[in-house]
């Protein structure tokens, strides 16, 4: 169900080598290896390694919303967790759309907001960050939907 490869060279070539992955039929669970797109059924990000990045950004920009991001991240995979203890095997459509509502509504209050770390590589980082968040916030929640998925 869940493959993670760390591949030595980030291009498409490199996966193809790889007998398995050319036939693997499930979905990946990766750090943002755009390269691993182009196998699998479907795709989930690692959130640990989101979560290295928003650290990253509130070290850099001292803005608040990427440590709130960790926290949310944090807290769904809690009560994900919690759920699956439980013997739930999904969260309600509802609970997920309030999830991915609180997840959004971060991202759209960050670009509002428009604050402006100091430095010019922090900012750019951070946009980066949130272009990538706003992108691939499906990938990024994916394990809300289907517990079969990893959160990491």
């Amino acid at each position: 169900m869940v493959v993670y490869h760390a591949m030595q060279k980030k291009t498409i070539p490199a996966p193809k080598k790889l007998d398995f992955l050319k036939k693997y039929a499930g979905i990946l669970v990766h750090d943002h290896e755009t390269a691993l797109y182009h196998f699998g059924t479907g795709h989930a990000e690692c959130n640990v390694h989101l979560l290295r990045y928003l650290r990253k950004n509130t070290e850099d920009t001292g803005n608040k919303w990427s440590s709130e991001k960790i926290t949310l991240l944090c807290g769904m995979n809690k009560a994900r967790k919690s759920a699956m203890e439980q013997g739930e095997i999904s969260f309600t459509e509802e609970e997920s759309n309030h999830y991915e509502q609180q997840y959004h509504s971060l991202i759209c209050e960050r670009y509002e907001k428009n604050q402006k770390p100091s430095h010019k590589y922090a900012k750019t980082d951070e946009k980066k960050l949130l272009n990538r968040m706003k992108k691939y916030s499906q990938n990024h929640l994916l394990f809300l939907q289907d517990y079969d998925v990893l959160y990491d």
